[in-house]
């Protein structure tokens, strides 16, 4: 694997981002990172085109014009009547026909998709499209009819909008309908140069010609500043871009295909060709989340497709399901179901002891379909078992599997290759528990911000240890969270190291969650743009180090804080402020830690 050092924004690419090898070190990075959410709402950028990230078709109708638009029950409307099952789409999802105004077997009379998020940057945007009928915009932007023209069109969204922009077809010619429909924000690149994206032509003096980005190659998909981001991190994790939580593909077939209209949205996530295209333009490993109910040809198949489109010097890291240990997901309690349909529990094996059974042979037979489509290389593909980081007695018996194995021949630990866990910090400090302590902290000068670090850290601004304050109130803490978070990686790499495994990390970094208490939100939102949560980021990776683990894959990429959490390391694609942000580059540029590694992909 490679990394881009300070010099990597600075150099012109001859070709598309091929050449990037040109520009690396040999060193290799430690740093992982998980993508943000891929939906119109997000404020990341991955693609150009940003209709790739906008949301499912709205069926509408106008409750002021001649029709049936009105007696909805079950939650439709008029701004969604609810019947996307009457849709006439073609093979990529654009509306082929629209019902007629009379028709009154359907309510909608034509349809809408959210593009832009509120707030986004103001100035004229470019709409593209091909076909004939007619294309309107709501919500911020507006459509400058003097500048457009057929198959191109100008709207302009203002500052600090308040709304989103969306996009509708009010109507589509039979037979040439309008498809194929681009949406970009002002702004391109100087000549060939795809990683520094620049406002205007004003920015391109002596750097070679402006290229707007509705001029983009077809090859060349991704947003500049996404693709500078990625630059460096060792591996990156798709797990938010394919949605396995919630993702019902069982074919291979199901899933979400590369010319659909959008990627975003859909319950079969985000196609593999772009992740592999991404991978491949920022040389970096993917870490893949297949969905729990494939079935065996389906892992074939992507086994086949991985194998063709993973780079020669990259590393396909394989995870099956997403946290199978947490009963918060549905998919936890369906491998329960299955489990329990082969298995009876008997004394000493519960079903949650059978579940871990069930999903570790799943997850063994699955990662072992795609090795083998890799042949002689099938070291390529490594196997990634999914652990609780506050419960290494479960994943040391996970790897086990006593019961699982008289099925496989083996114990699972010897058909994975990694330990994944989740060291985050101060998931507890939202517990109602706490609650009054901490509202008593809203009256501190600070609002209760360094409080909240003396919990977070068990030591005072000064660097002294202190007794954390919620100590004694409900879970135990005795050192602080980050102590806590450090404890767990400790026992997890004895259990990795145990079994002859690597010990890796899926998700980390704070985890303040702020339920429905905006106070407590608002702490939080300032706790994350505290320098000292630098500091704490910078402790978390010390410890990591310490314990043994290897590739650390932060969580995730952007994310505005709210009451919910504040779980991206910028606010906005373009926060490079971010204090997270600023802690991570350092990690992302610099050498790996861990023995061999920068010979280990």
């Amino acid at each position: 694997m490679t990394t881009l050092r300070s010099s990597r924004t600075a150099f012109a690419l001859s070709g598309l981002l091929a050449a990037v090898a040109a520009q690396a070190t040999t060193t290799g990075s430690g740093a992982a990172l998980n993508v943000s959410a891929y939906e119109y709402y997000s404020s990341t950028k991955p693609t150009v085109d940003l209709m790739k990230k906008s949301s499912e078709w709205l069926t509408q109708c106008n409750p002021y014009e001649p029709g049936n638009c009105s007696g909805f029950s079950n939650g439709a409307g008029n701004w969604d009547t609810l019947e996307q099952a009457k849709l006439d789409l073609d093979e990529n999802g654009w509306v082929k026909s629209l019902p007629a105004a009379n028709a009154k077997d359907v309510k909608y009379r034509y349809v809408t998709t959210l593009v832009v998020p509120a707030g986004a940057p103001a100035g004229k945007y470019i709409v593209r499209y091909d076909g004939e009928g007619t294309l309107a915009y709501g919500g911020a932007g507006s459509k400058l009819a003097a500048e457009s023209r057929a198959g191109r069109d100008v709207v302009e969204i203002p500052a600090n909008s308040g709304s989103p922009t969306w996009v509708s077809v009010m109507s589509t010619k039979a037979g040439n309908h309008l498809r194929n429909v681009r949406m970009f924000e002002p702004g391109g690149v100087c000549g060939t140069d795809w990683i520094v994206p620049v406002a205007d032509a004003s920015a391109c003096t002596g750097k070679g010609a402006f290229l707007p980005y509705e001029n983009f190659p077809a090859s060349q998909i991704f947003h500049p500043k996404f693709l500078a981001d990625l630059l460096g991190f060792r591996t990156v994790r798709f797990l938010d871009w394919l949605g396995p939580m919630t993702n019902p593909s069982v074919k291979w077939a199901d899933r979400t295909r590369y010319y659909h209209r959008t990627w975003a949205g859909s319950p079969t996530g985000t196609p593999y060709r772009a992740i592999f295209q991404l991978m491949r333009q920022v040389r970096a490993n993917p870490w893949i989340t297949l969905p729990p109910y494939l079935d065996d040809e389906y892992a074939r198949r992507f086994g086949q497709f991985a194998a063709k489109q993973l780079s020669p010097d990259a590393t396909l890291y394989l995870e099956y399901a997403n946290e199978p240990w947490n009963f918060a997901f549905q998919t936890s309690h369906w491998m329960m179901d299955q489990a329990l349909k082969l298995w009876t529990p008997s004394p000493g094996t519960d079903a949650y002891m059978l579940q871990a059974n069930w999903y570790a042979k799943r997850s063994a037979e699955v990662c072992q379909i795609v090795k083998a489509e890799f042949g002689a290389a099938a070291n390529r593909v490594k196997c990634v078992q999914n652990a609780q980081a506050a419960n290494s007695w479960m994943t040391d018996y996970t790897l086990q599997c006593p019961v699982a194995a008289k099925t496989l021949g083996t114990s699972c630990d010897k058909r994975f290759d990694v330990v994944a866990i989740a060291p985050y910090f101060g998931d507890y400090i939202n517990d109602p528990a706490y609650r009054a302590t901490i509202t008593s902290w809203y009256r501190e000068p600070d609002g209760g911000v360094g409080k909240l670090f003396q919990e977070l850290t068990g030591t005072d601004d000064a660097g002294k240890a202190v007794t954390p304050p919620l100590f004694g109130k409900g879970t135990e803490a005795p050192k602080g969270a980050l102590a806590r978070s450090a404890g767990w990686m400790a026992e997890s790499s004895k259990v990795a190291a145990a079994r002859g495994l690597s010990l890796v990390a899926y998700e980390g970094g704070q985890h303040l969650v702020g339920g429905g208490d905006a106070a407590y939100g608002e702490l939080i939102s300032k706790a994350n743009r505290d320098p000292r949560m630098g500091k704490a980021y910078q402790r978390m990776m010390n410890d990591w180090q310490a314990a043994g683990g290897q590739t650390f894959a932060y969580y995730s990429y952007v994310g505005a804080a709210s009451r919910y959490g504040a779980w991206g390391l910028k606010a906005t694609q373009e926060d490079d402020k971010s204090v997270k942000w600023q802690t991570v580059l350092p990690v992302r540029d610099g050498r790996c830690w861990w023995r061999d590694c920068a010979v280990q992909p």
